[in-house]
């Protein structure tokens, strides 16, 4: 089945519809067991309920329910990045992996741990890495603290730093400039957006380091968009940051958006 392709809505009622919209596309030809949902921000999985996603405005936000009660089907919800780790452990980087970490970079930065095969949770919401502070004068985040790495190393915080280079060496800022124009213009041997990344880069391995010096993991998992650039990548396999354990792998998804699907599907197969 080939995946449909939508635009995200921020608009809770547009998402609602959404989620039946596709549902409805799905069921002309599937029996539907049930619908697992992905979320951003802390959840109680439990009960269904979004406490806080920063960049999509939402506040205790009662999701199972509300779509329980339209599609009158089992429903699961998760928070997202920790989808994309179940997706993970059951076809891709961190199968037959006990211990691992997993950074979703993108609009924002979530985060996943797993600790002996299973997914930790804390009281609820553990695994928030991208709402880790690594510099208490950066600026202020969506969730608002200041400096959490999320605000150094998501797409807003990749074009800040891009706007503030090129106005610092004189240069015209673009109309549109993002992550993806970036990596193009660092390709074709752009000096700024080579900073950008290799900055981008710098920043990315601090909140790395405290991982590996607190987790101890087998291996790093970079998920998303962001994750997709040959440049922050190349940078961090260069990395000289200390970190007391030095024999982590840093890899990149194979899965990539695919891991979140395949992590919600689970929530109703029960697979991972």
């Amino acid at each position: 089945m080939k995946k449909k392709s939508v635009k995200i809505k921020k608009d809770l009622n547009a998402v609602i519809i959404q989620i039946k919209n596709l549902v409805k596309d799905v069921s002309s030809g599937y029996e539907i067991l049930g619908v697992g949902i992905g979320c951003p921000g802390p959840l109680d999985s439990e009960k269904g309920v979004i406490k806080f996603a920063p960049n999509l405005g939402w506040r205790n936000i009662h999701l199972k329910k509300i779509v329980q009660s339209q599609l009158k089907k089992k429903i699961e919800i998760e928070n997202d990045a920790k989808c994309f780790a179940l997706g993970e452990i059951w076809k891709g980087e961190g199968m037959g992996i006990k211990n691992f970490v997993l950074l979703t970079l993108g609009t924002g930065v979530g985060g996943a741990i797993v600790i002996n095969g299973k997914l930790y949770k804390g009281c609820g919401s553990a695994g928030e890495i991208g709402h880790m502070v690594i510099d208490v004068n950066g600026p202020k985040c969506s969730c608002g603290r200041r400096g959490c790495l999320e605000e150094f190393v998501s797409e807003r915080g990749i074009v800040r730093l891009a706007k503030k280079k090129l106005k610092e060496k004189g240069i015209k800022i673009p109309k549109k400039i993002s992550p993806e124009k970036i990596e193009i213009s660092a390709k074709k041997g752009c000096p700024v957006a080579k900073e950008v990344w290799a900055e981008t880069a710098n920043n990315l391995k601090i909140g790395l380091a405290n991982i590996i010096n607190i987790f101890d993991p087998e291996k790093i998992i970079l998920s998303g968009g962001i994750s997709k650039s040959n440049f922050l990548f190349e940078n961090l396999r260069n990395s000289t940051e200390p970190a007391f354990f030095k024999n982590v792998k840093i890899v990149r998804s194979r899965l990539q958006e695919d891991a979140g699907i395949l992590g919600a599907a689970s929530l109703i197969l029960h697979i991972v």
